[in-house]
């Protein structure tokens, strides 16, 4: 069942540690990471297409498995 997502703003990166809401933190925005990263280059890559799953309703019940294409 297709989906159509508006997102309000666009990611720019990753935080580099955690912080409380209000805190502020360091963004990496541009980082060289391979395959020889494991599971740090894993979670990075799963991130950005997590985010965009995590703003669909609960009820839709899609996993990162199952989405073949964005269009943009």
């Amino acid at each position: 069942m297709p989906f159509e997502i508006t997102l309000k703003e666009w990611g720019i990166g990753y935080t580099a540690s955690s912080g409380r809401k209000g805190e502020n933190v360091s963004v990496i925005v541009r980082e060289f990471t391979s395959s020889e990263d494991g599971d740090l280059f894993i979670g990075l890559l799963e991130g950005i297409p997590s985010g965009i799953i995590a703003t669909l309703p609960k009820e839709s019940q899609v996993k990162p498995s199952t989405v073949d294409r964005c269009p943009h």
